[in-house]
């Protein structure tokens, strides 16, 4: 099994990366050939007073590197 990990940064508009990543990104990204598994989620910081170091990751997974 091979994974495939995008880490966002911080957006300046949450809300609206929210609604462009769940309308648009996600689904366009979903239909690459190959795609056997997602996982999403959003990121804390161990110090719950910081931010974390990246808001959002999102790993595909596929049966092989060629894939």
């Amino acid at each position: 099994m091979y994974r495939i990990t995008v880490l966002f940064g911080h957006p300046q508009d949450p809300a609206a990366f929210e609604r462009y990543y769940r309308q648009t990104h996600f689904p366009l990204a979903a239909k690459v050939k190959g795609v056997k598994g997602v996982t999403i989620g959003k990121l804390e910081a161990l110090d719950p007073g910081q931010p974390a170091p990246y808001y959002r990751i999102t790993s595909f997974y596929f049966d092989s590197r060629e894939a």
